[in-house]
């Protein structure tokens, strides 16, 4: 009797190991453009228009999600290619997913559209009130 569940568990740790290696096997390009925005003192949000491609060696059926809240951007039937323009306005990193769309946990890919802040490095000092230069 303690075999069945024995058995059953180590069943289901094979399942997710086939399941694992077969989603494994997709090979998928996600891209994002522009990639980085730096922003400046005097500026708080990034707002600009990225444009995301993707592609895969096989036709499926996904769905572009933003990483951050799970937020649906796009979705693609039988392609195995996809392109998408949007706008945004940030003021920090934001990344995207393009999942399974029949399996919203299954991740193809994953890229990130970077905000960085330009911080002056070197600031020019105080002259002392005795200095001539």
């Amino acid at each position: 009797m303690a075999v069945l569940p024995l058995l059953f568990l180590s069943c289901l740790s094979c399942m997710a190991v086939s399941a694992f290696s077969q989603e494994a096997n997709i090979s998928a390009e996600l891209s994002v453009m522009p990639r980085i925005c730096v922003l400046n003192e005097q500026v708080e949000r990034c707002e600009e228009f990225v444009q995301i491609t993707w592609k895969t060696d096989q036709q499926r059926s996904l769905c572009l999600y933003r990483a951050a809240d799970g937020f649906i951007l796009k979705c693609w039937q039988d392609v195995n290619t996809g392109e998408v323009d949007l706008p945004i306005s940030v003021n920090e990193s934001i990344a995207f997913e393009l999942r399974d769309s029949e399996d919203e946990l299954i991740v193809i890919a994953r890229t990130e559209f970077k905000v960085m802040r330009d911080k002056k490095k070197y600031r020019r000092g105080r002259r002392n009130p005795w200095s001539f230069f």
